[in-house]
């Protein structure tokens, strides 16, 4: 899986749990993650294996999102 793969798997399993702004600020935060790391020698393939299953990274930002809904 490259970047644009990982992108889009975790783009598509914020889809409809969580608001758009959510989903892109959260997209933007990782395309600018992987970019600096790999901007700083890590491979690309490295750096996503280091972040994990997309859907399991999206699966914490909705729980994240839920609780931050909550306690508003």
């Amino acid at each position: 899986m490259d970047k644009k793969e990982f992108l889009q798997k975790f783009r598509a399993a914020l889809s409809g749990p969580v608001p758009a702004y959510i989903i892109e600020e959260n997209v933007r935060y990782y395309d600018e993650y992987i970019e600096m790391q790999i901007r700083q020698g890590k491979r690309e393939q490295d750096v996503l294996a280091e972040l994990g299953d997309p859907r399991l990274l999206a699966k914490t930002v909705i729980t994240t999102n839920k609780s931050a809904e909550t306690a508003k």
